[in-house]
């Protein structure tokens, strides 16, 4: 099993796989009443047997999303191999979008108009690995691998949207690393590190998946992070996994997570979401419904002690995702 800890989860995987592969880097950062995605994405299979690479880009305001996506041929793509640094992207060069080290810079035209972004990530916590035990990162179950090498980091730097320039100021954010054989059958996604009267250092990050057997469909299977204090709170057993109480629909993604000392509650809700198609290797497409502004109410319980800490953002990612009937062609 490669020791993904090592290189804390940013060493791309792609380079190293011939069969059925997608995998993805993104960032996330809000600044003020708008928000930003970008993400890098490499698929192989049926339907890219050579390979494809798309970079993506969304700007978020409260009244609507602006969508960029550019695809490209290995031919217009390199990687420059491991990570020179523990929690640093190694360089990727997808056509003119850059990610080296901790900076990412690009520029993407499309009916939204012309995007360009040159950011520099700073570091607040130590790489997360969400999947709870080592060995769900190797080979096998589950088929999507999850982790967040940045999962709090302070971001300077500039974005372009359409001739407006926004300058980019210690904005909270994030970096995400995901990568397998296909998306899971349905998922719930959440994170945030933009809590009102918090630190930035503050982050809470989840998921709820069911994934597809054969025939089977199993229940939700879930786990979560929060990080308080200085210290990271987890609900990561895969033995429990199944045991959260969990509930969604169309705009929200509700949970209850518990242990011996604490219970976590929240709920994510979004108005809006910007509504993406993402290609499996096999062609199938999943979608997925994307926010980077939702209403997040979390509250912490300490089960000895009765006492609670709440915790509030408009500033949350939200990703919705479930595969549907189409294929691409």
């Amino acid at each position: 099993m490669r020791d993904y800890k090592k290189d804390s989860g940013n060493d791309p995987v792609y380079p190293h796989i011939k069969k059925n592969h997608v995998e993805s880097y993104f960032l996330k950062l809000n600044v003020g009443e708008q928000a930003l995605w970008v993400k890098f994405t490499y698929l192989r299979g049926a339907v890219a047997k050579e390979g494809v690479a798309d970079v993506w880009a969304i700007w978020f305001d409260r009244q609507h999303a602006q969508i960029w996506k550019t695809s490209y041929s290995p031919s217009q793509c390199s990687h420059s191999g491991e990570a020179e640094e523990a929690g640093k992207a190694p360089g990727l060069r997808f056509g003119t979008a850059q990610w080296t080290g901790n900076r990412c810079s690009g520029s993407l035209t499309g009916d939204a108009g012309e995007i360009r972004w040159d950011l520099q990530l700073t570091p607040l916590a130590d790489p997360l690995f969400l999947l709870g035990q080592d060995f769900l990162y190797a080979d096998g179950f589950p088929g999507m691998k999850i982790l967040s090498p940045l999962p709090a980091a302070l971001v300077n730097g500039v974005v372009h949207v359409n001739g407006k320039e926004i300058r980019i100021q210690n904005a909270p954010g994030m970096q995400g690393h995901n990568w397998g054989r296909k998306h899971s059958y349905h998922y719930c996604w959440g994170h945030c590190s933009a809590f009102e009267a918090e630190d930035p250092s503050v982050y809470f990050e989840g998921f709820s998946a069911k994934i597809k057997l054969g025939p089977v469909i199993t229940p939700y299977l879930s786990m979560a992070v929060l990080h308080i204090d200085g210290r990271t709170l987890r609900w990561t057993s895969l033995r429990k996994a199944a045991s959260h109480n969990i509930q969604s629909d169309e705009n929200s993604w509700s949970f209850a997570f518990s242990d011996n000392d604490f219970r976590l509650t929240g709920k994510m809700i979004s108005p809006q979401f910007a509504e993406l198609d993402y290609v499996n290797p096999d062609g199938r497409i999943s979608l997925c419904r994307n926010s980077k502004q939702a209403r997040f109410d979390l509250e912490l319980l300490d089960l000895k002690t009765g006492s609670a800490r709440t915790f509030r953002s408009n500033a949350t990612a939200l990703e919705l995702l479930d595969l549907t009937d189409r294929r691409v062609g």
